[in-house]
């Protein structure tokens, strides 16, 4: 048996009191920018007939301290949480990009600085968490109730590893980030901006 076999085994046999248990194992080698970790946000609006809509923009929350597995930063949540609701507050907070927040399209760029692949978002990450996105929503389509001529907003936070592979995907109908309003905290954003 493997670490994570055995590890989730141990966790389904313990007197859990709870319909719902979440299993993750953490990103030790997760794609920095800068020295410093980051995840992606991408909304995806969901129609009362099911039909998805991925918009074309999202933004990258950044950390405010550079990324670290020593032990005595192992549970520092300003290296490791990049929501906008734990980084507010680090003294770090904005000093780096305004909120700790960059445009979708930072990604190509960095990559390109770095001699990475060529338009390696457009190419491979994209199709990557539109097929995430749809496997997803297929999953909960029973559950989703959403009224005739109404949406449904999600969030999907997305990470990738070092080596460009999808390693993350968590989708979360909150989409008020650290209690600001999506027009608040990315005003830049337009929701004309979609794609099926």
């Amino acid at each position: 048996q493997t670490d994570v076999t055995s590890g989730i085994q141990n966790v389904l046999n313990q007197n859990i009191k709870t319909d719902v248990v979440v299993i993750q194992k953490y990103i030790e080698r997760p794609l920095l920018i800068q020295g410093r970790k980051f995840d992606m946000r991408l909304w995806v609006l969901v129609t009362h007939e099911h039909k998805a809509y991925l918009f074309k923009e999202g933004y990258i929350r950044m950390s405010s301290q550079k990324y670290s597995l020593q032990r005595t930063q192992q549970e520092d949540l300003f290296i490791h949480l990049t929501n906008n609701a734990v980084q507010k507050n680090m003294e770090n907070y904005g000093r780096y990009e305004e909120g700790n927040i960059l445009a979708f399209s930072h990604l190509q760029a960095y990559l390109d600085a770095q001699q990475g692949p060529a338009d390696y978002v457009r190419e491979s990450l994209l199709p990557q968490i539109k097929n995430q996105v749809a496997l997803s929503l297929e999953a909960v389509r029973s559950k989703l109730a959403i009224d005739r001529g109404c949406f449904e907003l999600f969030g999907y936070d997305i990470m990738i590893d070092d080596d460009l592979q999808f390693a993350r995907r968590s989708a979360a109908g909150d989409f008020h980030p650290g209690g600001v309003g999506v027009a608040d905290a990315v005003p830049q954003q337009r929701l004309r901006y979609a794609e099926e």
